[in-house]
């Protein structure tokens, strides 16, 4: 049973937007749980399981496929049931597939769940990126807004650092670390579902619509490039760190980066008010923290390769819709989101899976250090990429806002 509609959002002055973001922003801390909670509790299931690291690859690589899946099932499920529903239900069907992950040691059965727990999240987070596209354009902080709701991933990294000191010191722990990400994400889930409802309409937006055309064909290059290079990182870094660091290095580390995260939102909120110019500046600190630890293994070089990603992958996303936002009318936004994410999507596909094997072959340093090379292709092609020249979709912030 649909729980009631509740009333749009009325009174956005002030500090009351900031809370209205950060509810939307739980859909993507479920996201959070779901995707960077596998990077914690990989070593734990190698270890216990017996796994090469292109197993392990490929069980990130199903979770990809399926968010790749998940994007571009997006719109037929936004047309069906509408925005707040999709929504809800994502959220569930990700929050039982964490859950279910704690039951079964068979690859087979964690591959179908890694997969619907993958198209679960990206519809879930696509879906709450439009909402938080509305809201602000509603506010008129469209940087701040879009920062809070991409940085609701790093409070998801955050909860799953503090699996980490029991799975990687007693690897059989890998089954209760699920339970407990699946725990979480139902609790964020709940709080997301209900806010969802209460964000204006397009309808209700003033200057919503408008003849804004631009490409973004170097945009789409870089976001696609960036989803094959930093998901190695994000999936194998603390594998790469335990290889020379305590478990209390790598719990270190993940925490810091997580933290970073989730302050990323505010950090940028200035830069990303001109997306164009944060996509490839963005890009270039993401590439710079995943080549840091190839020069070296010190746990300063390792502390602020990870600040340093934590810091900006999130607003990279921030970024990319910040520019579909500026470039395309709002009856547009989900269907060029949805290619952005789609390719980004297929990106990930690629990046475990490539990464996994060279691991095998010529050991972590190596798949990292191509990790590294496509970011900086990233990094050429979002330099190429121009600003949108009308922005007419974004009403002037109220007076009363801080």
């Amino acid at each position: 049973m649909a729980p009631p509609a509740a009333a749009p959002v009325a009174d956005l002055t002030g500090r009351r937007w900031v809370g209205v973001a950060i509810m939307v922003s739980l859909s993507a801390t479920v996201l959070g749980l779901s995707r960077f909670g596998y990077g914690v509790l990989l070593p734990a299931m190698r270890a216990e399981l017996g796994w090469s690291y292109a197993q392990a690859g490929l069980l990130e690589t199903a979770n990809a496929v399926g968010y790749l899946a998940g994007a571009l099932g997006l719109p037929a499920l936004l047309a069906r049931v509408g925005l707040p529903t999709t929504l809800r239900c994502c959220a569930a069907v990700a929050t039982l597939s964490l859950l279910g992950c704690a039951a079964t040691p068979d690859l087979s059965l964690l591959l179908v769940l890694r997969g619907i727990g993958g198209a679960a999240s990206a519809a879930l987070f696509v879906a709450g990126a439009l909402l938080a596209a509305r809201l602000a354009t509603a506010t008129g902080r469209p940087g701040a807004v879009l920062g809070i709701y991409y940085a609701g991933v790093g409070p998801g990294i955050l909860l799953t650092a503090l699996l980490a000191p029991v799975v990687l010191s007693d690897p059989s722990w890998w089954r209760v670390g699920w339970l407990v990400l699946g725990g979480l994400a139902a609790g964020c889930a709940a709080v997301a579902g209900r806010v969802a409802c209460r964000i204006p309409t397009p309808a209700d937006l003033p200057g919503s619509a408008g003849p804004r055309r631009q490409r973004l064909g170097w945009a789409l290059v870089a976001f696609t490039l960036f989803g094959i290079g930093y998901v190695p990182y994000a999936t194998f870094a603390p594998a790469y760190w335990r290889q020379s660091s305590s478990v209390a290095l790598v719990t270190g580390l993940w925490v810091l980066l997580a933290g970073a995260a989730t302050a990323s939102g505010w950090l940028w909120r200035r830069l990303l008010a001109r997306p164009a110019r944060a996509l490839a500046v963005l890009l270039a600190v993401v590439t710079t923290a995943v080549a840091l630890p190839l020069a070296s293994v010190a746990r300063p070089v390792l502390a602020v390769s990870a600040a340093l990603f934590g810091a900006a992958f999130l607003a990279v996303s921030a970024a990319a819709t910040g520019l579909i936002r500026q470039a395309r009318p709002e009856p547009e936004w989900s269907r060029t989101l949805t290619v952005f994410i789609a390719l980004f999507g297929a990106g990930q596909v690629v990046g475990p899976l490539l990464t996994g094997r060279l691991a095998d072959h010529i050991g972590l340093r190596g798949g990292l250090a191509v990790a590294a090379g496509l970011l900086t292709l990233a990094v050429l092609a979002a330099c190429l990429q121009s600003a949108p020249d009308d922005v007419r979709g974004s009403p002037p912030a109220p007076a009363a806002a801080g």
